[in-house]
């Protein structure tokens, strides 16, 4: 199959939903004590039907006889074409909408790969234990030692550390404790209530310069919906802060953007969201600068697409609260090392 020659194909995207579309279904069914179901379609990209014309060499034992120098032109798509992905897209989207099902604008899809949906009369509870469990398989520690963190209080890590492994292909030290962290929380999971308070809230920090590489700063954002969390963040961000409160200031930008998304999915799902979100923050600097839009020496030099977060402000469609909660020290987990009796907290 020359499939990898230099060609130009029209379109190969192919969509995958989001894991915090996934969530945000599963809240609201759980929400609504609607009913899951989820299915799995067997060779899937086989019932794709391709647009090009593909041609494929004869497989060996499967030859023609005097025809040897023949090739065979496809009708369908097959495992290793670049078209496959899009062409199988195209044909289930098809099906959905000829059975009345419209796609939203803001999520195209819902399909998720590995995940793991249990339903009861009191909530859903999503999980990745097979998956964890096949990871665990795949690296040899299906048996290993059980870490209660995910790493070491306060370690540091460089850059050239992660390139001699791969170049050397050996698992680290670290890698192994992630590992055996995963071992320890393989039943670990997330559970999705009927819950008197249905709305968005959002938990934001950073930490300052903690990159020994570049001295970048780390943003985190937790995301809940009634009971349960339906999305987090943890990101180097793309810029040097000058100070702790700058962090905290762009972090807390990442996340009124990613609260707009999530506000206009809500309404697509007819679940509108009352009033503006709230995003709970531990710096009152970067509270005051959201709410104050004066500029002078110590906010003249943030980069102007950091000043979103005011208009959103303005216009009321986030509030930032400085707060000290549960889900503000989640945020605080994903951007800095914490120890085993804060993470089981």
């Amino acid at each position: 199959m020359h499939n990898n020659m230099v060609l130009i194909f029209e379109e190969t995207f192919s969509p995958i939903a989001r894991f915090e579309t996934i969530r945000i279904v599963l809240a609201l069914a759980a929400q609504q004590q609607w009913s899951v179901y989820q299915f799995d379609v067997k060779s899937a990209f086989l019932n794709g039907e391709l647009q090009e014309e593909v041609y494929v060499e004869q497989p060996e034992g499967f030859v023609k006889k005097d025809s040897e120098e023949k090739v065979y032109k496809l009708t369908k798509a097959l495992y290793g074409l670049k078209q496959a992905p899009r062409a199988w897209y195209s044909k289930i989207d098809g099906y959905f909408q000829q059975n009345g099902f419209k796609r939203r604008a803001n999520e195209p899809t819902l399909y998720v790969k590995k995940g793991e949906v249990c339903q009861t009369d009191g909530g859903t509870f999503i999980s990745q234990k097979k998956y964890a469990k096949d990871l665990l398989k795949k690296f040899g520690m299906i048996n290993c030692k059980l870490a209660t963190t995910p790493m070491n209080v306060n370690e540091k890590l460089q850059q050239n550390d992660g390139l001699c492994n791969i170049l050397q292909g050996i698992i680290s030290e670290q890698q192994k404790r992630v590992m055996q962290y995963i071992a320890a929380t393989i039943e670990y999971g997330i559970w999705y209530l009927k819950f008197y308070d249905f709305k968005l809230c959002e938990f934001t920090d950073s930490d300052w310069a903690s990159s020994l590489d570049d001295r970048r700063s780390v943003s985190a954002n937790v995301f809940t919906l009634g009971s349960g969390v339906i999305t987090w963040s943890s990101k180097k961000q793309a810029t040097v802060a000058l100070s702790s409160s700058k962090a905290e200031y762009a972090a807390a930008t990442s996340a009124a953007c990613q609260s707009i998304w999530l506000r206009r999915m809500l309404t697509e799902l007819q679940h509108e969201q009352e009033g503006a979100t709230v995003i709970f923050s531990d710096n009152k600097a970067t509270i005051s600068m959201t709410k104050n839009p004066t500029f002078h020496s110590r906010t003249k030099h943030i980069d102007i697409r950091f000043h979103f977060i005011r208009g959103l402000v303005a216009k009321e469609e986030v509030s930032l609260l400085a707060h000290m909660s549960s889900g503000l020290i989640f945020s605080q987990k994903l951007c800095q090392r914490r120890s085993s009796v804060t993470l089981e907290l």
